[in-house]
């Protein structure tokens, strides 16, 4: 009997524990719930109080909204400009921010873009409206010159992915977007080229694998012949190339299988479109290899291409609620497209840079899966802690929207009707916010339309809608004949000057004012005021086509860091190229001319794998000296080449180090390609910026083109030691003399002897024994004085070589006919 007392005695301890765990389990999972319950409490008084103080409580999607983009009016329905959900757009006239938004002096909204990138945009929206699935309207676009400003103005709105992916299944905006984003939660997003599409290149598992095999990174989606869009991700390449032994399944930590089509599955609990992770990241079953197979996920084949057929089984992937179907489906298949995800490191810093920013001091669940429970608890507990995170996620999703929306109307689309500026250029009109023009704040129009010269202007008089009563009163008793009981009427009347503006004959005698001459006095000065307010405009003597460029330049540099991605540079046409030159020159002098001409600063590579980050941006990199890192220009061999779908690659090399460079094609990018740049050994000039994505230094190119001659490359080796000697000099007249030239005394006494004895023969520059040879003559001859003007201290030999050599590595000098002689 005591050992079935004892048996009781553990069973019942056994029974108590297992209990105590089970309720501990669930007070987290209620705790959990609780506390999204609360944020969405918060979240809906947040809305509300943002729509009360912010939002037209009255906005109809029938609402003819007219925008002033840029000085020309467009028109269009709320319901037009809205239609594609979850972009800024979208956001920017919902309705719930326009008592926000900046509007014109006609109560028009202003967007400050260039317009007819915005009309295009616009355009593309009517278009949906009368296109089908089969016949999708056409992306936005413009011509060579300007398609940089539409994509820049497609990335403001959040709405790049319209430029994404040639596809007979994925064709609208919704489910193009949806793939990026989920792409993106990994750092897996970038462009889509087409490998294999089974109508096109045969059904076979051999047409596939000659297609896509040792591609990369690739996207597989299937559409069957009853509606079902499915397919899947895969960050390890297809391989069934090798011998045998690599068949089989293998891991791809960041693979996923997705549903995308709303109805496809209908009657089996779906719910869609919806992303499905590896249970297990580590998994190797992730993806399986096999020459008669096409592609193929799961260790359970979650999803097999199979000829025409496809099989869905669940397996490795989270496919709840596809779970509870147990038998195996196959379906018909009607098409199977393949992609390359090239990754773009632009497209992955912005999308993870808008993650982290909204994340920031977020605090994620971290309870684990129940596995100590009996397998009908442990399933149980876990579906609802699934269906908890996923409740946390979308919650998260939406106070990032609410977020990221006020951001942006604040940064893009606020203001002071006051701070619009009308512009007269040579008889075209256009018009900007001012801060637009102060971007750069040297220059002509920084000064001309600083806070004092704005008031010379004449904008005061562009001011009338924003007169308070006082001001009317004034204005009238400023008129001569005008009595003072006629100001006093409008001031008892508490006229506005807007109202002011609409008074005529009878308004005014509605107010109180009867005699005849002073009605017709008002009425004309009434006029008058109109008129002003109309012509409140500056006049700008030069060219619309070369001013109208670089304000648009201005305009995406304003957004910069904050909305869009460092603005490209003007695209100008051959025959206004001079001109264009002399125009930016006289209203930018100095630096800032150079980097809206794409001059951009000389570097080498080193310099630029060595930069460093902005601790408050890290999208801004600057190099070790201090200087930031804009529009850069490099000057290097091409080590390897490839082109692409989208773009082409480089892998480029100056003796400093290696890098890879991206160029977007385009009409004009496209020949250079194709004819002279993608050549392996060849020496190509490059403009563009410098971006980082996963520790990776990459060059994102606007321009490059051919290296004409020897000397050029010489000559970028040379600009580059001279823009460097002029940075310093800089800071040094500020006061700074930490690292004056070459960072150390040594390094600026080698700086000085290079500079005195090459300027005697460029070309070959200063032999090495001849640097050592001099710094011990002037530590023998030089006075005391002297030798303080390049160091105090006495060096040795070895030294003077090591300070050579550090100098070559940093890119400060150069060697020029042998490894001996050096210029800088």
């Amino acid at each position: 009997m005591d050992e079935i007392h004892e048996a009781s005695k553990r069973l019942k301890t056994e029974h108590e524990t297992f209990n105590a765990e089970y309720q501990q389990f669930m007070d987290r999972l209620d705790k959990e719930e609780a506390k999204i319950e609360k944020r969405y409490g918060l979240l809906e008084e947040k809305q509300k109080s943002l729509a009360e103080a912010r939002g037209n409580p009255n906005a109809s999607a029938d609402d003819l909204i007219e925008i002033n983009a840029g000085g020309k009016i467009i028109a269009a329905k709320r319901s037009t400009l809205t239609h594609l959900k979850g972009t800024r757009l979208e956001a920017l006239f919902s309705g719930c921010w326009d008592k926000k938004l900046l509007r014109d002096g006609d109560g028009r909204v202003f967007l400050d873009v260039n317009s007819e990138a915005f009309q295009s945009i616009v355009d593309y929206l009517n278009e949906i409206a009368i296109s089908s699935p089969d016949n999708p309207p056409q992306h936005p676009t413009a011509d060579c010159e300007n398609q940089y400003i539409i994509d820049q103005l497609l990335e403001l709105f959040t709405m790049e992915q319209l430029n994404g992916i040639d596809s007979n299944i994925v064709k609208t905006y919704a489910h193009i977007a949806l793939l990026h984003d989920w792409l993106g939660e990994d750092g897996s997003d970038g462009d889509f080229d087409l490998l294999y599409r089974s109508t096109r290149d045969g059904q076979s598992a051999l047409d596939f694998h000659s297609r896509c095999d040792n591609k990369g990174c690739t996207l597989t989606i299937v559409e069957t012949i009853d509606g079902l869009i499915v397919g899947g991700y895969s960050n390890t390449p297809w391989n069934t190339e090798d011998q045998p032994s690599a068949f089989g399944w293998r891991g791809a930590d960041k693979a996923f299988l997705f549903e995308l089509d709303e109805d496809a599955l209908s009657g089996n609990g779906i719910s869609s479109p919806r992303k499905m992770k590896l249970r297990d990241p580590d998994s190797h079953a992730a993806t399986f290899h096999n020459p008669n197979f096409g592609p193929s996920f799961g260790c359970g084949f979650d999803l097999k291409v199979v000829g025409s057929r496809l099989l869905l089984f669940p397996g490795s992937y989270e496919m709840e609620p596809l779970g509870e179907i147990r038998q195996r489906q196959t379906r018909t298949i009607k098409e199977v497209e393949v992609f390359q995800v090239n990754a773009d490191p632009a497209l992955i810093y912005r999308k993870t840079a808008r993650r982290e920013e909204h994340t920031q001091g977020a605090t994620r669940m971290k309870i684990q899966e129940a596995t100590s429970f009996t397998g009908g608890i442990n399933d149980a507990l876990n579906v609802k802690l699934r269906k908890i995170k996923e409740a946390e996620q979308k919650l998260t999703d939406l106070e990032n929207l609410l977020d990221g929306e006020e951001k942006f109307i604040d940064l893009f689309a606020s203001g002071e009707t006051k701070d619009i500026v009308r512009l007269n250029v040579s008889g075209t009109t256009m018009s900007t916010k001012r801060s637009t023009l102060m971007v750069f704040e040297e220059s002509v129009l920084a000064r001309q339309f600083d806070d004092s010269k704005w008031t010379e202007q004449g904008h005061a008089t562009h001011r009338v809608k924003e007169w308070t009563p006082g001001d009317v009163c004034l204005w009238a008793q400023s008129i001569e004949d005008v009595s003072d009981d006629v100001a006093n009427i409008f001031e008892e009347n508490q006229i506005t000057g807007n109202e002011l503006l609409v008074l005529e004959k009878d308004g005014l005698m509605m107010i109180g004012i009867k005699r005849a001459g002073t009605l017709c006095l008002l009425v004309n000065e009434i006029k008058k005021l109109q008129k002003a307010s109309q012509n409140a405009i500056t006049l700008i003597e030069h060219s619309p086509y070369c001013f109208g460029k670089f304000l648009d330049y201005l305009r995406l540099k304003k957004l910069h860091s904050n909305l869009v991605d460092e603005p490209c540079l003007p695209v100008i046409r051959e025959s206004e190229s001079c001109r264009f030159e002399k125009v930016v020159k006289y209203f930018f002098p100095g630096e800032s001319a150079e980097l809206i001409l794409g001059r951009g600063m000389p570097i080498t590579i080193k310099m630029a794998l060595n930069a460093l980050e902005d601790l408050n941006n890290s999208d801004n990199l600057s190099l070790k000296d201090g200087r930031p890192l804009h529009t850069i220009m490099l000057v290097a061999a091409v080590r390897s080449h490839e082109l692409r779908q989208t773009a082409f690659y480089l892998d480029v090399e100056d003796g400093t180090g290696f890098v890879s460079v991206r160029v977007r094609l385009d009409e004009e990018n496209d020949c250079i390609a194709k004819n002279q740049v993608c050549k392996d050994h060849a020496y190509i000039r490059i403009i563009g910026h410098v971006k980082q994505s996963d520790g990776r230094m990459q060059i994102l190119a606007t321009n490059v083109r051919p290296v004409r001659s020897g000397n050029e490359l010489t000559n970028h080796f040379r600009e580059v030691a001279i823009c460097y000697e002029k940075h310093i000099k800089k800071v040094g007249s500020r006061g700074d003399r930490s690292g004056l030239r070459g960072g150390s005394p040594l390094n600026d006494a080698m700086l000085y002897f290079i500079k005195t004895l090459g300027s005697h023969n460029i070309d070959i520059g200063v032999h090495v024994s001849d640097v050592v040879a001099q710094v011990n003559l002037f530590q023998q001859l030089a006075t005391r004085a002297q030798r303080e003007q390049v160091s105090s201290q006495v060096f040795s030999a070895d030294d003077i070589r090591n300070a050579l050599n550090h100098l070559s590595n940093e890119g400060l000098i150069y060697s020029t006919i042998d490894e001996h002689h050096y210029q800088m």
